[in-house]
């Protein structure tokens, strides 16, 4: 976290001030907080934008949303810093969250800056006066670039070399690309929530011999074959489902659509809206940063890569040269699965602000058009949050890309990392 400091800020000569306001909206289509979440999403669509990368936009995004109107309407703290408090006027809150929101992604997305404009400038309102939407101009812009400036040197831009290791049991380039390692840097980006992503490390991947190895072996085997005969035809479905491969909203992103349902549906204001997209975004950029921090620590071989070669003692267990996965698997790592750690730490994460996990609900996926043929009018339901968190991360297992060990280790980590972000950040004064 940075350090707090108490500082002014001023448009030319005139020192500005904010003043509290108890100002709401009904979250609706057109609260300002989705329209730029629906904004990063687009981006992260159109710029194939990897889940860690886009789980850091959205974080961004919404710290920057939240600490511009939490200083006008909330009662919350602020994310980390202390803010001026003056007297000329109160800005309009949608113009502030809408600059703060332009300010980070026209940096964080350079191409789309005059998409990014054009939402902006619908903010503006002539019956809020020249001198109070200057007010809001001035206010978001100080907010965006804070949340810039501070993630300059996170890490999420450092070089890092690596090289596979070539020994049994670790991860090297697959089909179907062969693609290099993705992000091995990005176990040191500075986290969003807490403290520090090793104490979320798991134990490394069982032995060989070990009994959980053996049934995780088979499992994947038997159900995430391309030409497999044991999966059925709705675990087919689950896995396409929560693919989320590049091109869509990425793992986060799915989640964020289920937020913004979820946010509709219990009719939330502007300020509550802030505070939830912002702690739930802030637990899946750590949730991308623990899980890539495992995968670089343990650096451990895919499904195909295992099955294929089957490089260890293991007779008992079949060895095939030909073995396809269902869904095509990323050029990292597999332990920990991302997917599982995203959604467990979105789903506790979304649980804790609603105060029950037993939320049941239903949706269609975020880009049926990844996989048309087994997505198009597909609707799936859940009892609970943590349910679907669950089959999140089993899809994984069932598309033949993960060890079901890498999906027990991500669901855990996820959660206790919205547990320590909802404990820590954005609470009453």
């Amino acid at each position: 976290m940075p350090v707090i400091h108490r500082v002014a800020f001023s448009v030319g000569s005139v020192i500005l001030c904010l003043c509290l306001s108890l100002q709401t909206s009904t979250a609706r289509g057109d609260d300002i907080v989705l329209q730029w979440n629906r904004a990063v999403l687009d981006s992260i669509r159109a710029e194939k934008t990897p889940p860690p990368v886009a789980s850091r936009a959205l974080a961004m995004t919404h710290i920057a949303i939240f600490d511009a109107l939490n200083q006008i309407e909330g009662s919350y703290r602020s994310y980390s810093y202390t803010f001026p408090g003056v007297s000329i006027a109160s800005p309009p809150p949608e113009l502030s969250a809408s600059t703060a929101a332009y300010i980070v992604l026209s940096h964080l997305y350079p191409t789309r800056e005059a998409i990014f404009r054009s939402q902006w400038l619908s903010s503006f309102k002539a019956a809020d006066g020249m001198a109070r939407n200057a007010a809001a101009v001035a206010w978001g812009t100080y907010v965006g670039n804070l949340v810039v400036n501070y993630r300059r040197r996170d890490g999420a831009s450092s070089l890092v070399s690596y090289t596979p290791l070539a020994a049994c049991g670790k991860w090297k380039p697959t089909l179907p690309l062969f693609a290099p390692a993705l992000l091995p840097q990005w176990s040191r980006v500075q986290p969003f929530g807490v403290t520090q992503v090793i104490f979320f490390r798991p134990a490394a991947p069982p032995a060989f011999i070990a009994r959980s190895f053996t049934a995780a072996y088979q499992e994947v085997y038997r159900l995430g074959s391309a030409t497999s005969t044991a999966r059925t035809a709705d675990q087919t479905q689950i896995a396409y489902f929560w693919e989320d491969g590049a091109g869509t909203v990425t793992p986060p992103g799915h989640w964020q659509v289920i937020a913004q349902g979820l946010s509709e549906r219990f009719l939330l204001s502007r300020i509550e809206n802030a505070r939830l997209f912002a702690l739930l975004s802030m637990a899946q950029a750590d949730a991308a940063i623990a899980s890539w921090d495992a995968k670089y620590t343990y650096n451990y071989f895919r499904p195909i890569t295992g099955i294929r070669e089957r490089c260890f003692n293991r007779p008992d267990l079949v060895k095939d040269p030909n073995w396809t996965p269902l869904l095509p698997t990323p050029p990292f790592p597999a332990y920990t699965s991302g997917h599982s750690t995203f959604s467990a730490a979105s789903a506790r994460l979304l649980a804790l602000y609603f105060g029950t996990d037993n939320i049941a609900f239903s949706g269609p996926s975020p880009d049926p058009g990844r996989w048309p043929a087994a997505l198009t009018g597909v609707q799936r339901s859940w009892p609970s949050l943590s349910a679907a968190a669950a089959e999140a991360g089993q899809s994984r297992v069932f598309g033949g890309i993960h060890w079901q060990f890498d999906n027990v280790a991500g669901l855990k980590a996820g959660a206790g990392i919205a547990d320590q972000t909802f404990d820590i950040h954005l609470r009453k004064k």
